[in-house]
């Protein structure tokens, strides 16, 4: 309903977590020693499960222009032509950049892939968390059922319901989903009945409750945009498109990963995530969870200007 996408129930599978799912798609699909390419600065799991199951992560670097993070389809299909490279895994909306590509970009990379014979993993996790303005389009809606395009969707990011461990991998490739599904079925992975009715009053009965989180969530990044410009003028954002998640810039400090990790920790006492680990193009970034009521995000801009003042 909210993406105009008429998905078949027998497409849906169930797992506990989109990770793991990654993992196992990445298993099934391509050999020790094969490709697969990510975008980085990304989501660190993508780069972990890949490496810790002996395949390559291969760098498709997302481009930082004035107007915002762009993709590199030259350098794209450039990886996507090596015959051992037999996946992508695509982040979209963007963790942590915050993109929601458009109709054109989606596009070119499931044409670069499909030429090349590149299963493309999708993790939309962040679907529904997109700010006025944008549209979010389901790669596979795009493509087709035939496409090798595996999604993967979860009520946890929207509605805060993590600890629920329920993810939907949706599959139309009837071929590629049996193969999906049979390795799936040795996990014996099974919803517990509480998860069943949290997920089905969630996306059947909650989206006015998500309607009032995203103007909430809107308000929030905007007014961490506004402190910065009054407060930490060196500390750059770029609105985010999508997410509750805000990439902050700190290179204007000229601080080693390590130093800023520790201003963080110790003279902020916060724990934000590492730009670092999500790829070296993520070195003196910082990112920040603005999924949380106002006066506590206030306290956290206060301690990072704190720490920072007098640099």
């Amino acid at each position: 309903r909210r993406f105009d996408w008429e998905e078949e129930s027998d497409w849906i599978m169930f797992m506990a977590v989109i990770v793991p799912a990654i993992g196992l798609a990445v298993k099934t699909f391509t050999e020790p020693g094969d490709g697969v390419i990510v975008q980085q600065p990304v989501y660190f799991p993508f780069m972990s499960v890949t490496k810790e199951l002996g395949r390559k992560v291969l760098n498709n670097s997302l481009v930082e222009t004035e107007q915002g993070y762009v993709m590199d389809f030259e350098d794209l299909e450039e990886k996507a032509k090596d015959p051992t490279t037999k996946m992508m895994i695509l982040c979209s909306p963007h963790n942590p950049v915050g993109r929601v590509y458009t109709e054109d970009e989606l596009k070119k990379l499931i044409s670069i892939c499909e030429k090349h014979d590149v299963i493309i993993v999708s993790d939309e996790i962040h679907q529904d968390l997109v700010h006025a303005g944008h549209k979010h389009i389901p790669t596979a809606k795009l493509a087709g059922p035939n496409a090798k395009i595996i999604t993967c969707t979860a009520p946890s990011k929207t509605f805060n319901v993590a600890s629920l461990f329920a993810s939907n991998i949706i599959i139309p490739n009837e071929k590629l989903r049996d193969k999906f599904k049979f390795e799936l079925d040795k996990l014996h992975q099974m919803p517990s009945g509480f998860t069943i009715e949290a997920v089905i009053s969630a996306y059947n009965q909650s989206e006015d409750w998500l309607k009032e989180l995203l103007l909430y969530l809107s308000d929030n990044i905007d007014y961490v945009n506004q402190y910065l410009e009054n407060h930490l003028p060196k500390v750059k954002m770029r609105k985010p498109e999508a997410t509750f998640l805000v990439w902050l810039d700190f290179r204007a400090y000229d601080l080693a990963p390590k130093e800023l990790e520790r201003i963080m920790i110790e003279d902020a006492q916060l724990a934000l995530n590492k730009g670092w680990m999500f790829g070296r193009e993520g070195q003196g970034h910082m990112r920040l969870n603005v999924g949380c009521p106002r006066d506590v995000l206030s306290e956290a801009l206060n301690r990072i200007y704190n720490a920072l003042k007098d640099r």
